[in-house]
């Protein structure tokens, strides 16, 4: 028998096949920003006097939730996530402050979730890249490797990627495009010495309820329109729920605070809404999405017009003023709303709102 040697040719071509399918995995610095850049937004802090006192990066999950560090955000009473010029208020969902992870929702928000890689697969001398806003600049892409694996699994990722002020609570992708770690901290005394946590530990942050402390929400807080606040106030608000949100409005158009309550439903808090019987009419009313949603809902057409503008939250907050639940009291209207932390006050809301509702018609498909 007779032995054939394959030609020089012959297994430089067979080599290429093997290797190939890796290689096309693999992406330039410039498709790699262009395949995450969505995903990546700036997370803004606020305390209780409007101060800002953070600002900081974050990333969207396949969720639509946002994770961010948070060291960032421990001290606000008021978030907002944005790309470009487009801003949202968020709430803190959930996190872990030994992991210095948390999780922002932001409904309305348009962007792109991100791939989930394994920081566990990187290897030492893989090249990854961080988007995020250090000092405020938004997407900015710096490129570098994995310098090494410290601990785990899932390991801590010693990168070359830059890493400053603004940076934290932004991605390390790998070069499929993958979310393999969130971009941390760095060694001041140090050189490249910077630091993201494994994509692996979002899980087990995300599983962890957290919440602003009391100590920093004010006992009231006032906010005036056009253009004052008094949307993301409410979202806040309405994000802060974790029993009961009770809700009389004239007309409610607005989507913002319409996704707040439907996600505080959807995280199991006791959702019931009264509109008046004239505002249900209104064409742009969000009666049919909350029953799409299937918040309870009442229509309250025992008066010529059910007036007021009220929320009752967890049975010890109030919102209330001449603010209408809609875009054009928060863009165009002169209106003011009050926010007021006081169980007694909260307690004669209620009783009126549950006079309210025994007299108001539950509303359903087909009714």
């Amino acid at each position: 028998m007779r032995l054939h040697m394959a030609s020089p040719k012959i297994i430089l071509a067979i080599a290429l096949a093997a290797w190939m399918p890796s290689l096309a995995l693999a992406m330039t610095p410039s498709q790699v920003y262009e395949s995450v850049k969505d995903s990546v937004v700036v997370v803004e802090v606020y305390d209780r006097q409007g101060k800002q006192t953070g600002l900081a990066s974050g990333v969207m999950l396949p969720s639509s939730d946002i994770i961010t560090n948070y060291h960032i955000v421990k001290a606000g009473v008021r978030f907002t996530v944005g790309r470009g010029k487009q801003v949202s208020p968020a709430t803190l969902k959930a996190g872990d402050p030994e992991m210095d992870l948390c999780l922002l929702t932001a409904p309305g928000l348009e962007a792109k979730p991100a791939r989930l890689g394994k920081a566990g697969e990187l290897k030492v001398g893989e090249p990854v890249y961080a988007v995020g806003a250090p000092e405020g600049l938004e997407l900015s892409l710096s490129e570098g490797i994995v310098s090494q694996l410290r601990g785990g699994p899932p390991p801590l990722i010693q990168t070359t990627v830059a890493i400053s002020p603004g940076s934290s609570g932004g991605g390390l992708f790998n070069a499929e495009g993958e979310l393999v770690g969130i971009t941390t901290f760095y060694l001041k005394e140090g050189q490249n010495l910077n630091f993201a946590l494994p994509v692996e530990w979002i899980a087990e942050a995300a599983g962890k309820k957290i919440a602003v402390p009391a100590a920093v929400q004010p006992r009231w807080a006032l906010y005036f329109s056009p253009q004052g606040g008094c949307t993301e106030a409410i979202v806040t608000a309405v994000g802060l729920a974790r029993k009961s949100l009770h809700i009389e409005a004239y007309i409610f158009t607005s989507q913002p605070i319409l996704q707040a309550v439907i996600a505080a439903q959807n995280r199991g808090v006791e959702v019931a809404v009264i509109l008046d019987a004239a505002g249900a009419e209104d064409k742009f009313s969000v009666l049919h999405s909350l029953l799409a949603a299937q918040v309870p809902t009442w229509i309250d057409s025992a008066y010529k017009i059910a007036h007021n503008k009220i929320m009752i939250i967890d049975g010890e907050t109030v919102l209330t003023g001449s603010f209408d639940f809609t875009r054009s009291a928060e863009k165009d209207n002169a209106e003011n709303l009050l926010v007021i932390r006081d169980q007694a006050l909260a307690a004669h809301y209620e009783a009126n709102f549950q006079e309210h509702l025994r007299h108001s018609q539950r509303w359903g498909p087909g009714q």
